[in-house]
């Protein structure tokens, strides 16, 4: 638990540093992203109940509103599914979500993302037993564009990732 509240931490820090140059900048008027499909895998840590373990997340999604929710900002919202093992402890569980992704696209670089909808996980082995579990799923994070891929970072309540992601 110690190592997943350091990593919590370093997480915090980073998107504090981002937030200051993203408050200071206050574009989000001009930059809009022309991708309808993203396609991406991340890894990083997972936690299963008290569990920590190696988490590797596929990810798909689509816009579903391209003009978002708020008039005056570039704020698309898509949805998106993710699924994918985790390995702890010797064995391999396994974690989804299905959830809305709304994104503040900052500029042609930079954008922040809130995420909330529904994930669990579900498991059948000698280790941990057997187990399905359904919750509510809320998270926040970034892209940032490199040209043909962008670079991602996520934190919600259950995993600390970082990844890449394909726009088609």
């Amino acid at each position: 638990m110690g190592q997943m509240k350091k990593l919590t931490h370093w997480f915090v820090l980073i998107l504090v540093l981002f937030s200051q140059s993203v408050l200071a900048a206050e574009d989000y008027k001009t930059y809009k992203p022309t991708d309808t499909v993203r396609l991406g895998v991340s890894g990083g840590m997972g936690l299963i109940n008290t569990t920590p373990g190696l988490l590797i997340l596929p990810s798909i999604s689509t816009v579903i509103a391209r003009e978002g929710w708020i008039p005056d900002i570039v704020n698309p919202v898509s949805i998106e599914g993710q699924f994918g093992p985790m390995f702890a402890k010797g064995q391999t569980l396994w974690m989804y979500s299905a959830h809305l992704r709304w994104d503040f696209v900052k500029d042609e670089l930079w954008t922040l993302f809130a995420l909330g909808g529904v994930g669990g996980n579900f498991y059948d082995n000698t280790k941990f037993g057997s187990d399905f579990a359904f919750h509510p799923r809320f998270g926040v994070g970034a892209f940032y564009d490199m040209g043909a891929f962008l670079y991602r970072a996520e934190l919600s309540h259950e995993a600390i990732t970082f990844g890449v992601a394909m726009p088609f």
